[in-house]
């Protein structure tokens, strides 16, 4: 599955798209709309409020072994977005959302890819890699989930993530604070 947004109308989001938010997003207006000056008007650009999260699921896709890649840039220097899993769950809109999640976020403000594992008891954070500052506005995050962990990249910078056993994950895109997502490859 590859979606490229080339042509998106302003104020919609690929069918293939469901928007969940947090309460503090849901009361204040999370916004999703083309990435009109930034790539030349290509990609889905994403805005939350302070102190909240946006989450892009993939409506009805879940898979076992896959490679995950997103082209990402980010809008506000306080922003935190990337992938996201969600372990042994197929996200739909019509049912129950995601109560764990792993995220794979770029902090930009770190300069740092952070992974996250979240539920409704506790948060911890498995992994925090620091990369090269870079002149780069565009960077390249790629999620490989296989038998043995999954394989974090993020430009020049790898790394494996450990314990995260599940038999399917859901697959979406997160956002706290602004970013500009692009050519977002599933295979």
């Amino acid at each position: 599955m590859w979606i490229d947004f080339e042509g998106l109308e302003e104020g919609t989001i690929p069918a293939a798209l469901f928007v969940e938010e947090n309460d503090v997003a849901r009361t204040q207006g999370v916004r999703v709309a083309a990435a009109r000056g930034y790539a030349e008007g290509r990609g889905i650009q994403v805005e939350t409020p302070r102190a909240s999260v946006a989450t892009l699921w993939f409506s009805g896709l879940s898979t076992t072994k896959a490679t995950l890649s997103v082209r990402l840039r980010a809008i506000e220097v306080t922003s935190r977005f990337g992938i996201v899993l969600a372990p042994d769950l197929v996200p739909d809109p019509m049912l129950r959302l995601a109560e764990r999640r792993v995220s794979i976020l770029f902090d930009n403000a770190a300069r740092a890819v952070v992974v996250i594992d979240a539920n409704p008891e506790s948060v911890r954070e498995l992994q925090r890699v620091f990369v090269p500052d870079s002149e780069r506005e565009w960077h390249q995050l790629e999620v490989v989930l296989g038998d043995r962990g999954i394989v974090v990249r993020f430009d020049d910078t790898s790394m494996k993530v450990d314990g995260l056993d599940a038999d399917r994950f859901g697959v979406g895109l997160e956002v706290r604070g602004a970013a500009v997502f692009d050519e977002v490859w599933l295979r």
